[in-house]
């Protein structure tokens, strides 16, 4: 069976959602320990907390 080329574009949107998912839970995974190291620099930590509150929220709601 022959794809068309919106099959196409859909095969390409799925794939880059998948990579978009996984980066995101690879840089979670990154940056909740991380932020427990850089006590000195509390900018930087609550900066860090906030995106990862942020990045949580958006997994919430992708799931609902």
């Amino acid at each position: 069976m022959a794809t068309t080329a919106t099959d196409a574009r859909r095969d390409l949107l799925i794939t880059g959602l998948r990579n978009i998912h996984a980066v995101e839970k690879q840089a979670l995974s990154i940056m909740t320990p991380q932020v427990e190291r850089i006590e000195h620099y509390p900018e930087v930590a609550e900066r860090l907390r906030a995106h990862i509150e942020e990045t949580h929220e958006i997994g919430r709601a992708h799931a609902e």
